[in-house]
């Protein structure tokens, strides 16, 4: 069973609530820790797998693992002896949605503005500017720069976006949701997914 969440603190913290309700699952739960975090001496209630190790779940008592949802969604394979996934239920505690410092969700969306541009033969760049090949050049990069800034001016919170804008960024963020499914299907088998965070419905 996989947990979902938004950073290793609330895999943590999770794993501990976990433990405090089934005090019995003290040896089943384990919770994701990153590669370069170090371990403390000190019982918390809630036991620690290295990100770097998770392929070893199988070798574990433990059937939940509580982790960060951009931590699993690749790298490591999850699996059993059988070559199968070792996980066959995941539950998205939390929908995934970029930080609004990271720049790649911009990036990607002017990537796809400048390939719907060049797909469609420029339509932002006005018949007056495609008299020669360096201002049709000129105008587009001026378009692509007001776009650029047009969204690094959006407050990146999905339920302030355009309609346009929050559609993209759930098709951004399916791709994070696929990809941590790929890990639960590995070998051919059956996978069971929820979405728990209200968040989804919309």
């Amino acid at each position: 069973l996989l947990l979902l969440v938004g950073s290793y603190a609330e895999a943590r913290m999770v794993a501990q609530h976990l433990v405090s309700l089934r005090s019995s699952w003290q040896d089943h739960v384990l919770h994701l820790v990153a590669d370069d975090e170090e371990f403390t001496d000190s019982w918390d209630g809630a036991n620690g797998l290295r990100r770097g190790d998770v392929h070893t779940l199988a070798q574990t008592s433990a059937w939940i693992l509580v982790a960060p949802l951009l931590a699993v969604e690749r790298g490591h394979n999850i699996l059993n002896d059988d070559s199968q996934a070792a996980i066959g239920a995941a539950y998205f505690l939390v929908r995934p949605h970029p930080r609004p410092d990271d720049l790649s969700y911009v990036i990607q969306r002017v990537n796809r503005w400048a390939t719907h541009q060049i797909r469609n033969r420029f339509p932002v760049v006005d018949t007056a500017d495609r008299a020669t090949l360096g201002r049709c050049a000129t105008a587009f990069r001026s378009a692509g720069h007001r776009q650029w800034r047009w969204l690094l001016n959006l407050k990146l919170a999905y339920s302030n976006l355009p309609v346009q804008e929050r559609e993209a960024l759930a098709w951004t963020q399916l791709v994070t949701i696929w990809q941590v499914i790929g890990r639960l299907v590995r070998g051919g088998v059956p996978a069971e997914v929820y979405f728990c965070d209200a968040a989804f419905a919309p």
